[in-house]
């Protein structure tokens, strides 16, 4: 006879909570301190702030409210809306963000992503290469998106401009002890 003992009510972790500046949840409970753990399908919706989630794989997310997001899995995220910053080590590989009508995967880079209200969706890639597949009810895209280029996905059609690359769109890197909320702008020591 094999028992299997799990505290957690066998909840499937694989993020965490690493920091948080001014982060207001809509659920009473959100996400209330550092170190807290995140499971695999659970559900948020950030009213203001920003946070920066860090999965088991050694991805980063940082996420700017208002923003309603999922923790699909181990190696995924989906986001309603909002923004969102991504870094992904070598250990990541393929780490994927998903949006209303794309999906974005990871080639070793960091990447910015803005999902609109209306369904669009903005790619922004600041280091490495992604592919993104576009998809629409008739028909399916796959395009490589590589260093310093942009992409926008317009609504349910699914429609795929070029951009300009904007670097300082997306919170780069947040620190709650100094309240530092870096764009990649570049900082004066003298400062």
């Amino acid at each position: 006879v094999f028992a299997q003992f799990s505290p957690d009510g066998g909840a499937d972790f694989v993020a965490t909570l690493s920091d948080s500046v001014d982060a207001q949840w809509a659920e009473p409970q959100g996400l209330a301190s550092r170190g807290e753990r995140l499971s695999a399908g659970a559900s948020y919706l950030l009213r203001q702030g920003v946070v920066s989630l860090v999965f088991d794989n050694q991805a980063e997310a940082i996420i700017e409210g208002p923003a309603e997001f999922e923790i699909a899995s181990e190696n995924r995220i989906r986001i309603e809306y909002g923004r969102l910053y991504v870094v992904v080590p070598q250990s990541a590989l393929g780490f994927s963000v998903v949006t209303a009508n794309s999906t974005i995967i990871d080639l070793g880079t960091e990447f910015g992503v803005m999902a609109g209200l209306d369904g669009s969706t903005e790619l922004h890639v600041i280091k490495g290469k992604t592919a993104m597949v576009v998809a629409n009810k008739d028909q399916h895209a796959s395009l490589l998106v590589g260093q310093g280029t942009a992409k926008r996905v317009y609504g349910p059609l699914a429609s795929v401009s070029d951009i300009v690359v904007n670097e300082r769109l997306f919170v780069r890197k947040i620190n709650s002890q100094v309240d530092l909320l870096w764009r990649g702008d570049t900082i004066s020591l003298a400062d």
